[in-house]
């Protein structure tokens, strides 16, 4: 439940909590919107996820994701 709620303290058993995957994925996208633009990035559902929560959207659950969709988020 935690998991699909997108709960920031939620980490899978030896994995990275949630939080900590935002911080990554906050990382590289600055780095992208720090290059020439516009930019592709392409990424996992987990890495979207956290990307919509940085923007203050709603975090779907991960089985809400279409594989092969394209999605546009601010830099």
């Amino acid at each position: 439940a935690a998991f699909i709620a997108g709960d920031p303290s939620f980490r899978f058993p030896g994995g990275e909590s949630m939080a900590e995957q935002r911080a990554r994925t906050r990382s590289a996208l600055a780095a992208v919107g720090a290059g020439p633009l516009p930019a592709l990035v392409v990424a996992h559902a987990g890495t979207i996820r956290a990307a919509l929560a940085d923007t203050g959207a709603p975090v779907p659950p991960e089985s809400a994701l279409a594989h092969g969709a394209a999605m546009e988020l601010p830099l």
